[in-house]
C-alpha cells in the first residue's frame, strides 16, 4: 500500500489474528481443540507468528498495532508501527498489555485491552517516535489516559458514532449469549474519557459470537460477527443494524464457505464482504474472494488474485479498510502482512507490509520431520542391535599391537558425554556474545538462529581439533576408544574433517544418529557414513601395559 493519505475518518480494524499458542507441549491439548466449532486448524495454531493486527485511521496517518509473540509462553506485548505520507512505514514502537480493539477519535487513539483501556493524543502524529519504552515510562507520560473497564464483558469491536465511541462485546451467562453495546464520551483537554456507559437492550443469540466487526452508517452501526447455527459446527457469519436502542432481527450473510474468515468495509457507498476458509491455505481451488453489497443485493464474487498461500505460510485471518479512494484488503500471515487494492474497478499488485523471517518455521518443519523419522527407526536399531550382538567385531592392528574395533554401546556413551560438553561451551559462547546484545533481539529468530549457528561451530570445532590432535575428544578419552586411520595410523587432517562433516549434528538433525548406528551395526569394522568415506576405524585402546617396578612380594 503505497498511498498512506487516507481521507476517511470512519475506518475500523485492520487484521485480526486469534491469540493461539505454538509450543509443541501444548501438541495434545490442539489436536483436541482441531475439530472444536469456528477454531483454526491444527497448522494454523501451531505456526500462528502474528496475533490480533488491527489498524486506524486517523489525522490522515495509519495507525496499526499487531500483537508478536517470540516465546510461546510468554504473555504477547503490542507492536505498533505507522505509515505516514511521505514518510512511509515508521519504525516499529513497543507499547504495553496485550490490546482486544483499537480506535480512532478526533486526535485520539483508543487501545482497548481486556481490562481497561488507554487512550493516547499526540501532537504530531507524523513525528518519528510517539510512544515511550516500557509501561511504566508510558503509564507516566501525560498525553496517556488509561482507565479501568467496569463491564463484566470485554471489548471486541469499536467505531466512532455521533462524536462518541461506541464499543461492541460478548456477555454470556446460564448458556444464554448476549451482544452488547456501551459508550465512551471523550473527555476535554486533560480529562479522562466518560465511560464506558452501557446503552440499549441487548441482542439474544443462539450460539457464542464471535469475530465482532463494526462499521459505522447514518445513525446506526452495522455490527458483523461469526456464530454457528443451532446444532451445526459450521460458522456462518450474521449482521445486525444497531440505532442506540433496539436491533434489527440479526440476517446471515452469504459466505462462499460453511466456515469462514470474513472482513467487512465500507467503500464507495457499498459494504464488501472478503472471505477465505478458516482454517485453510488459499489456493486456486479455495480463493481469497471479495463481493459488494449495494442497492439491496450482493453482487457476484470475484476472486482477489496475487493472494495465494505459498508454503508454510498460511493466511490465518483477513481484514478490510477502505482508504484513500481505495479497498485495502489485508492478509495476516505466519510471517508477513500483504496487502491488496481495489482502485479504479481493479486490483493492485500485492505488496508486504511487514515481514518476519520464516527460519523458525522451516527449522520447526525440519525437526518435527526428524523426530517423526527418529520414531520409525528406532524399533529397526534395536531390532538390529539384537541381532547382531553376538557377532565378532573386526580385529586391525594399531598402537603397536591387535586391537577390536569399539563396540556400539561404547561409541554412544562417549558421544553422551561430548554432546553435554559441547552444550556447556555452547552456553559460555553464548553468555559472552550476548553480554552487549539487547533482550529482545536474542529472544527472537535471528537469536535461536545464532543460537543454532554457535552451538553447531561449537560442535564442529570441538571434534575437529580434539581428534585431529589426539584422535580423542574428552567422551572417548573417558571410554578408552580412539580414531585410526585404516592402516591404523592416527587419521591425517582431511580424514577427521570429513568424518565430522558427516557427523550427525544433535541440532540440526537428529535423526541421522540412528542412520549411523545402523551402518555402524551392519558393517564388519563398525563404521557410520562418515568413516567409511573418510577412511577411517573407532578402536578399543590396548590394556595399559604393565608396571616396570617389582611388586612388594618380589
Amino acid at each position: 500500500m503505497s498511498r498512506c493519505g487516507f481521507l476517511i475518518s470512519d475506518c475500523r480494524s485492520l487484521i485480526s489474528i486469534s491469540n493461539q499458542r505454538s509450543a509443541i507441549s501444548n501438541l495434545l491439548l490442539l489436536l483436541a481443540a482441531a475439530s472444536a466449532q469456528a477454531q483454526p486448524s491444527l497448522i494454523d495454531q501451531l505456526f500462528e507468528r502474528h496475533v490480533r493486527v488491527k489498524a486506524v485511521v486517523g489525522q490522515g496517518v495509519l495507525h496499526l498495532l499487531y500483537e508478536r509473540k517470540a516465546d510461546p509462553q510468554a504473555p504477547p506485548s503490542s507492536c505498533y508501527r505507522r505509515c505516514v505520507p511521505g514518510k512511509g512505514w515508521l519504525p516499529e514502537e513497543r507499547l504495553f498489555g496485550a490490546h482486544r480493539a483499537v480506535a480512532f477519535l478526533g486526535d485520539a487513539l483508543y487501545v482497548f485491552r481486556r481490562e481497561n483501556y488507554s487512550v493516547y493524543k499526540a501532537d504530531d502524529w507524523s513525528a518519528e517516535a510517539i510512544f515511550p519504552k516500557g509501561e511504566a515510562a508510558g503509564m507516566r507520560r501525560g498525553e496517556w489516559q488509561t482507565v479501568a473497564w467496569p463491564l463484566p464483558w470485554a471489548p471486541q469491536a469499536a467505531c466512532p458514532m455521533d462524536g462518541d465511541l461506541w464499543v461492541f462485546g460478548v456477555e454470556g451467562a446460564d448458556g444464554a449469549w448476549r451482544i452488547r453495546a456501551a459508550g465512551i464520551v471523550p473527555g476535554a483537554a486533560g480529562d479522562a474519557p466518560k465511560g464506558p456507559l452501557p446503552f440499549g437492550g441487548p441482542l439474544q443469540t443462539s450460539t457464542r459470537p464471535s469475530d465482532l466487526s463494526a462499521i459505522a452508517g447514518d445513525g446506526a452501526v452495522l455490527l458483523f460477527w461469526r456464530q454457528g447455527a443451532d446444532g451445526a459446527a459450521d460458522g456462518g457469519v450474521w449482521q445486525a443494524a444497531f440505532d442506540g436502542s433496539t436491533w434489527t432481527p440479526p440476517l446471515p450473510v452469504p459466505v462462499p464457505y460453511p466456515n469462514s474468515d470474513y472482513a467487512v468495509a465500507r467503500h464507495e457507498g457499498a459494504i464488501w464482504l472478503i472471505a477465505k476458509a478458516r482454517g485453510k491455505r488459499i489456493t486456486d481451488a479455495r480463493p481469497l474472494t471479495a463481493r459488494a453489497f449495494a442497492n439491496g443485493k450482493w453482487g457476484q464474487e470475484m476472486a482477489v488474485p496475487d493472494a495465494a498461500d505459498p508454503r508454510l505460510d498460511w493466511t490465518l485471518d483477513i481484514e478490510a479498510v477502505s482508504a484513500d479512494g481505495a479497498l485495502h484488503v489485508f492478509r495476516a500471515c505466519m510471517d508477513r502482512v500483504v496487502a491488496h487494492s481495489w482502485a479504479d474497478g481493479r486490483w493492485g499488485e500485492a505488496e508486504t507490509l511487514i515481514a518476519l523471517s520464516p527460519w523458525p518455521t522451516y527449522l520447526f518443519w525440519w525437526l518435527l520431520a526428524n523426530v517423526a523419522a527418529s520414531l520409525l527407526l528406532l524399533p529397526v536399531v534395536g531390532w538390529v542391535a539384537i541381532r547382531v550382538r553376538a557377532r565378532p567385531r573386526a580385529v586391525v592392528h594399531a598402537f603397536g599391537t591387535e586391537v577390536r574395533t569399539a563396540s556400539w554401546t561404547r561409541r554412544v556413551a562417549a558421544q553422551l558425554v561430548d554432546i553435554i560438553l559441547c552444550m556447556l561451551l555452547s552456553s559460555g559462547v553464548l553468555r559472552w556474545l550476548e553480554a552487549g546484545v539487547e533482550a529482545e533481539a536474542a529472544a527472537g529468530a535471528d537469536g535461536m538462529l545464532a543460537t543454532v549457528g554457535v552451538w553447531s561451530a561449537v560442535f564442529f570445532a570441538y571434534f575437529v581439533l580434539s581428534e585431529g590432535l589426539t584422535g580423542q575428544s574428552f567422551g572417548k578419552l573417558l571410554l578408552r576408544i580412539a580414531v585410526v586411520g585404516l592402516d591404523g595410523r592416527r587419521p591425517s587432517p582431511a580424514s577427521v574433517l570429513v568424518r565430522n562433516l558427516l557427523r550427525p549434528w544433535p541440532t540440526l538433525v537428529p535423526v541421522a544418529y540412528l542412520v549411523g548406528s545402523l551402518t555402524l551395526l551392519l558393517t564388519r569394522g563398525n563404521q557410520r557414513l562418515g568413516d567409511i568415506l573418510a577412511g577411517t576405524l573407532v578402536v578399543d585402546l590396548p590394556p595399559p601395559a604393565p608396571s616396570p617396578w617389582p611388586s612388594d612380594e618380589d
